[in-house]
Protein backbone atom coordinates (compact mmCIF):
# COMPACT_ATOMS: atom_id res chain seq x y z
CA UNK A 1 0.00 0.00 0.00
CA UNK A 2 1.43 3.13 -1.07
CA UNK A 3 1.11 5.64 2.30
CA UNK A 4 3.93 8.74 2.81
CA UNK A 5 5.64 8.86 5.87
CA UNK A 6 2.65 10.73 7.51
CA UNK A 7 0.11 7.72 7.08
CA UNK A 8 2.68 5.25 7.57
CA UNK A 9 2.92 6.97 11.31
CA UNK A 10 -0.39 6.99 11.67
CA UNK A 11 -1.17 3.72 10.71
CA UNK A 12 1.71 2.06 12.89
CA UNK A 13 0.32 3.81 15.62
CA UNK A 14 -3.39 2.90 15.09
CA UNK A 15 -3.03 -0.56 13.99
CA UNK A 16 1.03 -2.13 15.17
CA UNK A 17 -0.17 -5.64 14.82
CA UNK A 18 -0.96 -4.70 10.69
CA UNK A 19 1.50 -5.10 7.76
CA UNK A 20 1.40 -1.86 5.98
CA UNK A 21 3.73 -3.56 3.12
CA UNK A 22 1.45 -6.54 2.46
CA UNK A 23 1.06 -7.00 -1.18
CA UNK A 24 -2.84 -7.93 -1.39
CA UNK A 25 -5.30 -7.36 1.22
CA UNK A 26 -8.97 -7.33 0.62
CA UNK A 27 -10.83 -4.70 0.10
CA UNK A 28 -13.27 -4.48 2.62
CA UNK A 29 -10.33 -4.56 4.86
CA UNK A 30 -8.21 -1.99 3.66
CA UNK A 31 -11.50 -0.11 3.43
CA UNK A 32 -11.88 -0.67 7.33
CA UNK A 33 -8.58 -0.20 8.21
CA UNK A 34 -7.97 3.31 6.61
CA UNK A 35 -11.36 4.31 8.64
CA UNK A 36 -9.89 2.72 11.78
CA UNK A 37 -6.96 5.29 11.03
CA UNK A 38 -7.80 8.50 9.34
CA UNK A 39 -11.84 8.49 11.17
CA UNK A 40 -11.80 11.50 13.34
CA UNK A 41 -13.85 10.10 16.44
CA UNK A 42 -16.08 13.14 18.10
CA UNK A 43 -15.99 13.71 21.29
CA UNK A 44 -19.69 13.59 22.54
CA UNK A 45 -19.44 15.08 25.75
CA UNK A 46 -18.18 18.18 24.31
CA UNK A 47 -20.86 18.03 21.25
CA UNK A 48 -23.28 18.09 24.11
CA UNK A 49 -21.75 21.08 25.95
CA UNK A 50 -21.79 23.19 22.67
CA UNK A 51 -25.38 24.07 22.33
CA UNK A 52 -25.32 24.76 26.32
CA UNK A 53 -22.19 27.56 26.16
CA UNK A 54 -23.54 29.06 22.86
CA UNK A 55 -25.28 32.56 23.84
CA UNK A 56 -26.66 35.19 21.17
CA UNK A 57 -24.95 38.03 20.38
CA UNK A 58 -25.73 41.37 20.17
CA UNK A 59 -25.60 41.38 16.55
CA UNK A 60 -27.11 38.00 15.70
CA UNK A 61 -30.59 38.19 14.29
CA UNK A 62 -32.61 35.16 15.95
CA UNK A 63 -32.88 33.16 12.96
CA UNK A 64 -29.68 33.05 12.50
CA UNK A 65 -29.24 32.06 15.93
CA UNK A 66 -31.89 29.14 15.77
CA UNK A 67 -30.18 27.96 12.57
CA UNK A 68 -26.71 28.00 15.07
CA UNK A 69 -28.72 26.16 17.89
CA UNK A 70 -29.89 23.67 15.38
CA UNK A 71 -26.61 22.62 14.07
CA UNK A 72 -24.71 22.34 17.72
CA UNK A 73 -28.17 20.29 18.98
CA UNK A 74 -27.44 17.84 15.50
CA UNK A 75 -24.53 16.69 16.94
CA UNK A 76 -25.67 15.75 19.93
CA UNK A 77 -27.46 12.70 18.38
CA UNK A 78 -30.31 13.00 21.32
CA UNK A 79 -33.36 12.51 18.39
CA UNK A 80 -36.37 13.43 19.49
CA UNK A 81 -35.48 15.77 22.28
CA UNK A 82 -33.65 17.66 20.10
CA UNK A 83 -36.24 20.11 18.92
CA UNK A 84 -37.42 21.18 22.55
CA UNK A 85 -34.09 21.40 23.81
CA UNK A 86 -33.24 24.15 20.75
CA UNK A 87 -36.85 25.69 21.94
CA UNK A 88 -35.71 26.36 25.46
CA UNK A 89 -31.48 27.14 24.41
CA UNK A 90 -33.40 29.85 22.50
CA UNK A 91 -35.24 30.98 25.49
CA UNK A 92 -32.53 31.00 28.24
CA UNK A 93 -29.33 32.15 25.40
CA UNK A 94 -31.48 34.87 23.75
CA UNK A 95 -30.33 38.79 24.43
CA UNK A 96 -33.54 40.06 24.41
CA UNK A 97 -34.64 39.92 28.12
CA UNK A 98 -38.03 41.72 27.87
CA UNK A 99 -38.70 38.63 25.48
CA UNK A 100 -37.12 35.91 27.62
CA UNK A 101 -39.57 37.34 30.19
CA UNK A 102 -42.56 36.61 27.85
CA UNK A 103 -41.70 32.97 27.79
CA UNK A 104 -40.51 32.37 31.22
CA UNK A 105 -44.22 33.47 32.08
CA UNK A 106 -46.00 31.67 28.86
CA UNK A 107 -45.57 28.12 28.40
CA UNK A 108 -45.04 27.21 24.01
CA UNK A 109 -43.65 24.45 22.33
CA UNK A 110 -40.31 25.18 20.49
CA UNK A 111 -42.15 25.94 17.10
CA UNK A 112 -44.45 28.65 18.87
CA UNK A 113 -41.29 29.82 20.44
CA UNK A 114 -39.54 30.43 17.41
CA UNK A 115 -42.70 31.76 15.37
CA UNK A 116 -42.99 34.54 18.16
CA UNK A 117 -39.13 35.38 18.75
CA UNK A 118 -39.15 36.02 14.62
CA UNK A 119 -42.58 37.97 14.41
CA UNK A 120 -41.31 40.21 17.51
CA UNK A 121 -37.78 41.00 16.25
CA UNK A 122 -39.59 41.85 12.40
CA UNK A 123 -41.79 44.31 14.72
CA UNK A 124 -38.70 45.30 16.49
CA UNK A 125 -37.17 46.00 12.76
CA UNK A 126 -40.19 48.08 12.06
CA UNK A 127 -40.11 50.30 14.93
CA UNK A 128 -36.45 51.26 14.11
CA UNK A 129 -37.33 52.02 10.33
CA UNK A 130 -40.48 54.25 11.85
CA UNK A 131 -37.89 55.68 13.90
CA UNK A 132 -35.21 57.01 11.65
CA UNK A 133 -38.59 58.84 9.21
CA UNK A 134 -39.44 61.00 12.53
CA UNK A 135 -37.05 63.69 12.97
CA UNK A 136 -34.91 63.45 16.16
CA UNK A 137 -36.61 64.53 19.55
CA UNK A 138 -40.41 64.71 18.38
CA UNK A 139 -42.24 62.48 19.78
CA UNK A 140 -44.78 60.87 18.18
CA UNK A 141 -47.94 59.10 20.13
CA UNK A 142 -50.77 60.09 18.61
CA UNK A 143 -52.04 62.53 20.83
CA UNK A 144 -54.04 65.68 19.15
CA UNK A 145 -51.21 68.17 20.35
CA UNK A 146 -48.88 66.16 18.50
CA UNK A 147 -50.70 65.25 15.50
CA UNK A 148 -50.42 68.75 14.20
CA UNK A 149 -46.45 67.72 14.31
CA UNK A 150 -47.66 64.40 12.83
CA UNK A 151 -48.94 66.00 9.90
CA UNK A 152 -45.86 68.84 9.76
CA UNK A 153 -43.64 65.44 9.41
CA UNK A 154 -45.79 63.48 6.94
CA UNK A 155 -46.00 66.89 4.90
CA UNK A 156 -42.32 67.46 4.61
CA UNK A 157 -41.96 63.70 3.60
CA UNK A 158 -44.77 63.78 0.34
CA UNK A 159 -42.74 65.71 -1.70
CA UNK A 160 -39.54 62.68 -1.53
CA UNK A 161 -42.36 60.33 -1.45
CA UNK A 162 -44.01 61.67 -4.71
CA UNK A 163 -40.80 61.66 -6.49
Amino acid sequence: MMLGPEGQRRFKNKLPHEDVEEDTIDCGDLWHMLDVVFHKKRNMNVARVAPFSRRQEDGDALEQFHGVLQSLAAKCKLRDMEEKLVGDLLITSMTNLELQKKFFVEEMDAETVLKTALAWESGLENQRSLAKIVKPGRVVSGTKAESADLKEILDERAPAIKA
